[in-house]
């Protein structure tokens, strides 16, 4: 039995010290200039689009069964999300009132002349007048009177089935 450990012992170190010499020997540099590549197709899942499984497109307003409003820690403003619809004052073609809005319009969807949801922290401070910080409809400074606090807003659905 002596033997054989003596045996495997000295086979297992021969084979790590082996396993342990350097080679100075680099392979010769392949010549890729000459070759044509050629690469795989990649078979991509998102090539094709899923149905989507839940979606709402305000065309009634905001449903009646979700929730508009929130009730943060003062000194946070509470400001609600508003609706802008086909029938509504201002409408779909308007975006933000807020005197910082600049020329930007309403959203780019696809579904805004049904509809859509906005949050306008702008308008809500300043009333659509440019420097006439904290006297609009939902102040952010109105409780404290110090620096600006902020707007928050939540649109809160009903229960999404996910199955």
């Amino acid at each position: 039995m002596k033997k054989l450990y003596t045996i495997a012992s000295f086979v297992l170190v021969s084979v790590i010290s082996f396993a342990q010499v350097t080679s100075d020997a680099f392979p010769e540099p392949t010549d890729v200039s000459t070759k044509i590549l050629k690469s795989k197709k990649i078979v991509s899942s998102i090539s094709t689009k899923a149905a989507p499984f839940w979606s709402v497109d305000f065309s009634g307003g905001i449903p009646s069964n979700w929730t508009n409003g929130s009730n943060p820690t003062p000194p946070v403003i509470s400001a609600p999300w508003v609706y802008r619809g086909p029938s509504t004052n201002p409408g779909v073609n308007t975006g933000s009132q807020g005197a910082y809005a600049g020329t930007n319009g309403p959203i780019a969807s696809p579904t805004a002349a049904n509809g859509f949801m906005l949050f306008d922290s702008d308008y809500y401070d300043n009333g659509g007048t440019a420097g006439n910080f904290g006297a609009g409809t939902y102040p952010c400074n109105s409780i404290t009177g110090g620096a600006p606090t902020g707007h928050v807003g939540t649109l809160t659905t009903d229960a999404i089935d996910c199955s």
